[in-house]
């Protein structure tokens, strides 16, 4: 297989072996020769690199088991001394399953991981239930991450794979929070600039989370949905979304909700005529994570946006949300 390019792409593959990977581990092999960077940004931390991708790859995490992929995370204390931190990728062809969340739980215990990353091709609902409530109840020593993976094919024999989290933990699990990219410096700065503009206009005041480096997310006072903004590189968007989470792992509870957003979409397309349906029902759309998306184009390379340029994006994405908070009271979700 040809090197991995990054360039716009069609849609996805209908699995990693139509897109050219024989098997789980010629598809870690890539993982881990290429997209380390991917994984950094959904952990929020650097990963040491390793000169020979294969010494990260297959090892012994107790007994007879060998994860896909293991890694350090450099972090640095306010004493400025230095520790390493472990991140196990564990990889999955197909939808998630028992075997595999086994896996993932015995190498976190026998190498200490301070984070565990499942990667698949579907994850289930009840395996995300489960990783979701071993970051309720195991966050502040590990974190685990439910990802879906998907190919995409934009040249002859060049791919793109899409990581989608689905799932990751409640808290920031590295101290490495001066760790960042011109991009996500960027991204920063301007959802810091959305939430003040948001916080002038609106009477529906929305909170931060308990959570570093995550200055994008702002949550309202019930746990049902929550507010962001997310930057999506591929597309040259900022989009404000209304996310639907399951309360207390009641997913009917969360599909109610959604349909209520559906009996009340001609109202919702008069106020948004650019709104994008993530629905469960789509096979592309994760049913555990349905939501409404509000885009915003940006130049495509978000770290070169202009001083004017962010103060329209910042106004515009400020506005959205508060029709969106109006929104969300009006229909009592």
């Amino acid at each position: 297989m040809e090197p991995i390019k990054y360039s716009v792409y069609d849609p996805p593959f209908a699995n990693l072996k139509e897109a050219g990977f024989k098997d789980e581990p010629e598809f870690s092999d890539v993982l881990a020769s290429e997209f380390l960077s991917e994984i950094e940004k959904i952990i929020g931390s650097p990963l040491e690199k390793n000169k020979d991708p294969d010494a990260m790859r297959e090892i012994t995490a107790g007994d007879d088991f060998k994860a896909d992929i293991v890694c350090n995370v450099l972090e640095t204390d306010e004493d400025e001394n230095s520790s390493k931190s472990l991140v196990i990728i564990e990889n999955q062809f197909g939808r998630s399953n028992h075997k595999h969340l086994g896996q993932c739980v015995t190498y976190a215990s026998n190498k200490s991981a301070k984070a565990v990353i499942w990667i698949c091709e579907e994850l289930k609902p009840a395996h995300a239930n489960a990783l979701r409530w071993l970051n309720k109840h195991f966050g502040s020593e590990v974190g685990f991450y439910g990802i879906v993976a998907k190919a995409h094919k934009f040249q002859p024999n060049h791919h793109k794979i899409t990581l989608d989290v689905i799932i990751e933990p409640d808290e920031e699990i590295f101290s490495t929070l001066d760790w960042r990219t011109p991009r996500r410096n960027k991204r920063d700065e301007l959802y810091r600039k959305v939430q003040e503009k948001y916080n002038e206009i609106s009477s529906v005041k929305l909170t931060k989370p308990n959570r570093a480096g995550s200055s994008h997310y702002v949550l309202p006072r019930k746990k049902q949905y929550y507010f962001y903004w997310k930057h999506h590189a591929s597309s040259s968007q900022i989009a404000s979304e209304l996310k639907l989470l399951p309360v207390n792992d009641n997913v009917d509870n969360m599909m109610k909700m959604f349909r209520i957003l559906q009996q009340n979409k001609e109202k919702i397309e008069s106020v948004f005529p650019n709104v994008i349906w993530r629905d469960p029902d789509d096979p592309e759309v994760h049913q555990d994570r349905p939501s409404i998306r509000i885009p915003v184009s940006i130049p495509k390379k978000l770290e070169d946006i202009s001083d004017e340029e962010m103060e329209k994006v910042s106004e515009k994405l400020a506005d959205d949300m508060k029709k969106l908070a109006d929104l969300a009271v009006e229909l009592k979700l």
